[in-house]
């Protein structure tokens, strides 16, 4: 079926047992004194208020409909003032609905119409005329136990503070997941992987704490460089191919030297609204470069944010750039660079640290929360089940796309509304490749490649040597993704199998296992590796991101100043945002 999702409803919704059910006859835009609002927007605000009226009569809220169906007078009931109205009543909440387009309705002069069935589930403290309540029963509640909601729970903790952790999924982790491979010999990364500990000091320290051993990263052997109409052209590690030509060498070492002095210098606080006008191609159009340059640069953005060229504020890639140290560091390898070094254990393992290092009992798994509800007498953070938990604080530590899983009431401030609303997760999925051995070192190759055809846009040797493990890590992103995603699994590892074969020759052997892990497609994630933003967001909103709403803060990788999009990111930024909380509240 059509995803519903552009059309803010949800194609179907079951009831539990034992849930009271709310019918309203159908409200219109008529005031206690019988008048009628001849202005059709004034009309539909004033049904709409009828509406939450009679629910909250019935002891339900918006939250509560399953089902809204309303009757509008218009010949484009989608350009009505009643579609952008009716979302905001809603607000997030996306019930079943049914929208009924009418010559006329039964009282003249009426243009609007609207009713719902709502459910009311056993609440906790439901009480949506006072909402008063009685003394919070923890401190904190953080949303999400990724690294950001971990960190923050435990320093929080560490303060003496009550916190408890909800976390959507089964595991902790986030976008960290260590799967231990089939046959006991290591573990596959299907997350994030790479760190270093020069200066990723946080992530560095937390896995020295939890007994976790590094693995340097293999790079010893020559590139591969995978283009239209010729095979893999092999060349050394850490260079361009000569037979790009010198021109495009030149051309390409300009633009990454370009972006490098920006990165190191640009100021987001200063006016930098020209870079955040344009993409990230149109900026590299106006420094003089072309297709060769463009190609590789989307080798570059889909490999680090799986999304196009086209696709990115060329502010925003300067600022990520900014925050890793610079171009150069984050496309490194070496010592202090974004690929340096993994976990032989599995990333995975320093969320699994965090967690045993609460109070035991504090997360609560396969949660999700569904509702934060902010009023002068507290919060209230209801989760899928209906219940209702309340706290003093709530730390929000999920990507800024999943806010619309959240109905925030009152609903989020314009500055953060509108820029979690426009940030966008790329097409990512990994495709780990693990073989008996590793057969690219004994052709003379590294396992590094890139490629502007696709599926794959990049290779890395993945393996883990001390484990037996040998693996080729393979990055499907970006507009290729989104067209191999939509084929079957067989073909898509068909295609994935077969590029490997164009890039590194004949006679690849058959790998003895095989996992595939499609982030678009997590329900809890829609996309890896970290948000961004197109043109006009980040210099007119970007300071709302991590500003708190009253006693609700914000946490997650992509809201800290250094190493974004990475695990160090993360860390950083869920110790800040409980920094934050514990101030306000000893």
């Amino acid at each position: 079926m059509a995803d519903p999702t552009p059309f803010l409803h949800s194609h179907v919704c079951t009831v539990a047992p034992g849930t009271t059910v709310v019918y309203t006859a159908g409200q219109i835009g008529m005031d206690k004194g019988y008048k009628i609002p001849e202005n059709d927007e004034e009309q539909v605000v004033l049904a709409l208020e009828n509406l939450r009226k009679c629910l909250e009569a019935a002891g339900a809220t918006t939250r509560d409909i399953v089902k809204v169906t309303f009757y509008v007078v218009a010949e484009n009931p989608i350009a009505h003032p009643s579609a952008r109205l009716l979302a905001a009543f809603l607000n997030g909440h996306r019930p079943t609905s049914v929208c009924v387009p009418l010559p006329s309705l039964s009282t003249p002069g009426v243009k609007f119409e609207v009713e719902a069935i709502a459910a009311v589930r056993s609440l906790v403290d439901h009480k949506p005329l006072s909402w008063t309540f009685p003394p919070a029963l923890t401190d904190v509640i953080v949303v999400g136990a990724g690294l950001s909601g971990l960190q923050a729970a435990y320093d929080i903790q560490k303060s003496g503070l009550s916190c408890v952790v909800l976390e959507a999924r089964d595991r902790v982790g986030g976008k960290t997941y260590s799967i231990p491979q089939a046959n006991g010999r290591g573990i596959i990364e299907a997350g994030g992987a790479w760190i270093n500990d020069t200066n990723q000091s946080k992530v560095s320290s937390l896995a020295k704490r939890f007994g976790l051993e590094f693995v340097i990263q293999t790079m010893e052997g020559d590139s591969i460089m995978h283009e239209p109409g010729r095979p893999g052209q092999r060349f050394p590690n850490g260079q361009l191919p000569e037979n790009l030509g010198l021109e495009a060498i030149t051309e390409i070492a300009s633009l990454f030297a370009r972006l490098e002095e920006l990165s190191l210098t640009s100021d987001i606080t200063k006016d930098n609204s020209k870079h955040d006008d344009i993409t990230l191609e149109e900026f590299i159009q106006v420094e003089g470069c072309g297709a060769t340059a463009v190609a590789n640069a989307a080798i570059l953005t889909r490999a680090l944010l799986a999304l196009e060229p086209s696709e990115i504020s060329a502010l925003y890639f300067i600022m990520y750039c900014k925050n890793a140290g610079g171009l150069e560091r984050l496309m490194s390898d070496g010592v202090g660079g974004g690929q340096y070094m993994r976990i032989r254990q599995g990333a995975q393992a320093i969320a699994e640290g965090l967690n045993s290092s609460l109070i035991p009992g504090s997360v609560h798994l396969s949660t999700p929360a569904t509702a934060i509800i902010q009023r002068e007498s507290g919060l209230l953070v209801e989760i899928d089940s209906g219940v209702r938990l309340r706290c003093k604080k709530v730390v929000v530590s999920i990507p800024t796309p999943l806010y619309s899983t959240i109905a925030f009431d009152p609903p989020l401030s314009d500055h953060k509304l509108q820029y979690s609303s426009r940030t966008k997760l790329g097409e990512l999925s990994k495709i780990i490749l693990v073989y008996d051995q590793p057969w690219w070192r004994a052709r003379g190759l590294s396992g590094v490649s890139q490629s502007s055809l696709g599926p794959i846009c990049a290779t890395r040797d993945s393996s883990i040597d001390q484990d037996q493990h040998y693996s080729l890590t393979c990055w499907v992103s970006g507009e290729p993704a989104r067209q191999w995603s939509k084929l079957p699994q067989e073909d898509r590892l068909q295609r994935v199998l077969g590029q490997i074969e164009d890039m590194f020759g004949d006679t690849i052997p058959v790998p003895i296992q095989i996992l595939e892990k499609e982030w678009k497609k997590d329900v809890w994630s829609k996309g890896g590796p970290c948000p961004t933003t197109p043109p006009g967001i980040l210099s007119v909103h970007g300071h709302a991101l991590s500003m708190s709403e009253r006693d609700i803060h914000f946490v997650g990788t992509e809201t800290a100043e250094v190493w974004t999009g990475y695990m160090e990111g993360a860390l950083r930024s869920g110790a800040r945002g409980a920094e934050e909380v514990i101030k306000s509240l000893l």
